[in-house]
């Protein structure tokens, strides 16, 4: 599957390189920050928003909600937007041990 995919890539040289793995892998464009804002609304509504922040190399990405004022609650942080959802909904399952909120994570 992944191989006809790579057949119509833009750089054919990834196709060559490509080993078959046991998970089939579905090849999509990255998020961009009009995507995030949207996915950001769509998930806590009017104040979903999203925002970069330049002080973390490799976690630059934090997604959350707008609270009172000109507060931003971080609810997930990565080095892409796909991975700063995922981390907030890993946090929403109380799974990850970097938390915004206050809350501490599962223990060890």
């Amino acid at each position: 599957m992944l191989e006809r995919a790579l057949d119509g890539c833009a750089r054919p040289d990834l196709a060559g390189s490509y080993r078959r793995s046991q998970l089939d892998v579905v090849l999509r464009p990255a998020m961009d920050e009009e995507a995030a804002v949207a996915e950001a609304r769509r998930r806590w509504g009017r104040r979903g928003a999203v925002s970069i922040a330049d002080q973390w190399r490799q976690a630059r990405c934090l997604v959350g909600e707008l609270c009172e004022g000109p507060r931003f609650r971080v609810c997930g942080r990565g080095a892409t937007w796909e991975a700063a959802f995922l981390d907030a909904d890993a946090r929403l399952l109380n799974a990850s041990r970097r938390r915004s909120d206050g809350h501490r994570g599962r223990s060890a």
